[in-house]
């Protein structure tokens, strides 16, 4: 098992508890080779990537010899309709920063980076949801509806007085 990321093409800017379900239940779904299952952004975000992080197996697969120079990262990746997961090995991640290459190209098709690793995802507008973040909104959700749900009854229920 190597570093797992997952790049995500979703329209909703999800919590991180919702990336997470996702994740988990794509991993056990997602095709291993074929990048047609993928959406047209994803699949896009692929055929860019491939360049970098060379597939372990099929159609894009390095050669041996490509392998050996150290020219490319390799990765496993899996495939699903809404996602795309990548299995990066701990030395490419932590001594050549593989990371930031994949994070770019995410961001530069507008799909949301999800770090199962680091436990967080990250939109393409630079949002970063995590646990903390997730916790802290839904913090300020409460302290700014309570008070205005409040006020709101108020206001009906004088309205209705003075009809």
């Amino acid at each position: 098992m190597g570093y797992l990321v997952a790049i995500v093409d979703t329209k909703k800017k999800l919590f991180f508890k919702s990336y997470k379900e996702r994740y988990d239940g794509m991993s056990e779904y997602a095709d291993g080779q074929n990048h047609a299952v993928s959406s047209r952004r994803l699949q896009d975000f692929f055929l860019e990537l491939k360049d970098i992080v060379r597939p372990l197996n099929g159609e894009f697969a390095a050669t041996d010899v490509e392998f050996d120079s150290e020219k490319y990262y390799a990765s496993d990746y899996g495939f699903s309709q809404d996602a795309i997961w990548i299995e990066l090995a701990f030395t490419d991640v932590h001594e050549r920063n593989v990371l930031t290459e994949v994070y770019s190209i995410a961001r530069k098709h507008g799909l949301t980076y999800y770090d199962v690793v680091g436990q967080k995802a990250v939109w393409p507008n630079g949002v970063i949801r995590d646990r903390t973040t997730d916790k802290n909104l839904w913090t300020a959700i409460i302290i700014i509806m309570v008070p205005a749900a409040t006020a709101i009854c108020c206001f009906v229920g004088l309205a209705i007085r003075l009809l």
